[in-house]
């Protein structure tokens, strides 16, 4: 007799699936903090040199990015553990961390996100090598029979030509090992080997000072106040469309910040919790999705918009003495 999904449920996560709402959410915080942060800060740490270059920014903003997937997920688990039930609940975190590492650096590495793409696929349809998750949710490369071998350390790529082809500069590289190497590592090495390495992001500014970040951290709480103290389609029509510098949703950044969490977000544009975290990643939206969201229409959204802007302007301008 074949086991019932639910026998394959993880056991930390059975407590999740008794009692009401507010006991679920504090089992999820619990979770959160003492079994998830660990794995995520142990990928984090992995790819900290990756990451925009080590930059802190980058590294909160995946973090969050991770920790709301995750919540999204147990409340989903909650509801129906049986549609996708969670084995092993560390390894899968560890997976949604990578995928989340891995996202970042698509975007902010095109050229070696191209190359990576190209290893994994000549190891993966290679009749001697393949790649595999190990643990930890790290993923593997190597020769098929180093499958169940720990990863080895390797400190620097062997001497090889960069004019063959990409083919004879892998096996080069695993040529001298006796087991798996991690896949990051190896893309690391056949990119410094063949020169397919591609500028990094722009040196981070000078951190600001103790009172600088103070200081923009309070008016930052009083503009979220002003924002909150607006009528609630002002609130969703300005918050859910509103862009940063280089077109980034401003609301990823308030958890961050701490100055408001993803589910104080949610109730400030009286959504429910869930479905605003499903709709995390395809924030900010247009006047279109508003105007559906709103249940008014696209110039509806630009005045209601338009108001919240200058209501919050001259609230911020008495805060700010009247200076621009």
């Amino acid at each position: 007799m074949t086991a019932s999904p639910r026998a394959a449920i993880d056991p930390v996560l059975r407590p999740l699936l008794h009692g009401g709402e507010a006991e679920a959410e504090r089992l999820i915080d619990t979770l959160l903090t003492r079994l998830a942060t660990p794995v995520v800060e142990r990928v984090l740490g992995g790819m900290a040199g990756r990451v925009s270059g080590g930059s802190s920014d980058a590294a909160a903003e995946i973090r969050s990015e991770i920790m709301v997937r995750l919540i999204e997920r147990l409340r989903a688990f909650r509801r129906d553990p049986e549609e996708r039930p969670i084995v092993r609940f560390q390894d899968y975190v560890a997976v949604v961390s990578r995928n989340a590492v891995d996202a970042h650096l698509r975007a902010a590495f095109p050229m070696r996100a191209r190359l990576k793409g190209r290893v994994r696929y000549l190891l993966s349809t290679s009749r001697t090598c393949e790649v595999w998750t190990g643990d930890h949710g790290v993923v593997a490369a190597g020769l098929k029979e180093w499958r169940d071998r720990p990863i080895v350390p390797v400190a620097a790529p062997p001497a090889a030509n960069g004019s063959q082809p990409l083919v004879d500069v892998v096996h080069a590289i695993l040529g001298p090992l006796h087991g798996p190497i991690a896949l990051d590592q190896l893309v690391d090495m056949v990119a410094q080997i063949t020169g397919e390495l591609e500028e990094g992001p722009a040196p981070p500014e000078p951190p600001p000072t103790h009172d600088q970040t103070v200081e923009a951290n309070d008016l930052l709480r009083h503009l979220w106040t002003e924002i909150a103290a607006l009528p609630v389609k002002q609130r969703a029509a300005l918050l859910l469309n509103l862009r940063g510098a280089n077109g980034e949703p401003v609301v990823h950044f308030l958890p961050v910040t701490r100055v408001a969490s993803v589910r104080e977000i949610a109730a400030a544009v009286e959504m429910d919790p869930l479905r605003f975290a499903e709709m995390w990643d395809d924030l900010p939206l247009d006047d279109g999705h508003l105007a559906q969201l709103l249940d008014t229409t696209r110039q509806q959204v630009i005045n209601l918009r338009k108001s919240a802007r200058a209501r919050l302007g001259r609230r911020m301008s008495k805060l700010t003495g009247g200076a621009r």
